[in-house]
């Protein structure tokens, strides 16, 4: 994610994983335990965005859609 905010800022960057990597990021993102985040399904789609005007915060735009 570091790398992500360091080369990729401002761009659109699409990143392909398994449901237990989307779960951690999204544990990291939102300082949240992992456990409390719901399976994600097969060929599911996850959208998240990191506001460069506030530091990065992340959101949450869709989820398993």
């Amino acid at each position: 994610m570091h790398d992500l905010k360091e080369n990729d800022a401002g761009k659109t960057v699409l990143v392909v994983c398994h449901s237990f990597t989307i779960r951690g990021i999204l544990a990291g993102l939102f300082h949240i335990d992992i456990t409390g985040i719901a399976a994600v399904n097969n060929v599911s789609f996850t959208e998240i965005s990191l506001d460069e005007d506030r530091f990065f915060a992340p959101c949450l735009l869709s989820f398993n859609r």
